[in-house]
């Protein structure tokens, strides 16, 4: 067969020489590392903002709406955990139903409605009112937990019938029962995931009562923050 000679390296015609099998490999490298670079120089950067308490020791994020308004639960000077609402970096205790002394924000929607729970309560925070969300017929039953809500003002959480926890849908005054899959109780993921977030904050208060800072991110809108 014919051959080339090249660099005193014989080669059979129409194979790959090793100097473009190295020319090869590096252009690949250089491609991907152009790339890499592409990818970095437009990644999104953070900041951390501290959204502060309401006078005590810690405070949790828990919804955020696409205004940037942020909810969630904070201490207060007495101790006691309340929802908050978050704009423009000033926070606000949202209150609690008669006589409660507890309370925390799970979901906020792009009108500045607010959802969570105060004591046994779902409720609604909205143009300075705590709106008790009322639980299903035949009651009064409980406790009742509100864990979400659209720009329609329909509420979605999980409340106690009597005999079992089942997923609710609260739209204009209207207490729906959601049921279940046909097993027995019904809760809503988020509400799984909270109530083991506040044993977690429970035992993280009891064992690490020198840690004065700590990062838990929660939730995250449209625009990344």
């Amino acid at each position: 067969p014919g051959v080339v000679w090249k660099r005193a390296v014989q080669v059979k015609e129409g194979a790959v020489s090793a100097t473009k099998i190295i020319a090869y490999g590096v252009a690949f490298i250089a491609i991907g590392l152009s790339e890499i670079r592409a990818e970095q120089a437009s990644a999104p950067t953070y900041s951390i903002t501290d959204v502060g308490t309401l006078g005590g020791r810690s405070s949790v994020a828990l919804g955020i709406n696409e205004r940037g308004q942020i909810v969630g639960s904070a201490d207060n000077p007495q101790g006691h955990r309340r929802a908050y609402i978050w704009v423009d970096g000033v926070m606000t205790d949202l209150g609690t139903v008669p006589g409660g002394v507890q309370s925390e924000a799970w979901e906020v929607n792009n009108l500045g409605q607010v959802v969570g729970f105060s004591g046994r309560f779902g409720v609604m925070w909205w143009q300075g009112e705590v709106i008790d969300l009322g639980n299903f017929p035949g009651g009064p039953f409980g406790p009742t937990a509100a864990s979400a809500i659209n720009d329609a003002g329909q509420i979605v959480g999980d409340s106690y019938n009597g005999t079992e926890t089942h997923a609710f849908l609260w739209d204009n005054g209207v207490f729906t029962d959601l049921g279940t899959l046909g097993g027995g109780e019904c809760l809503l993921l988020k509400r799984v995931f909270l109530w083991l977030w506040r044993w977690r904050e429970i035992w993280r208060e009891l064992v690490a009562v020198l840690v004065e800072t700590d990062v838990h991110p929660c939730a995250v809108h449209l625009r990344g923050m």
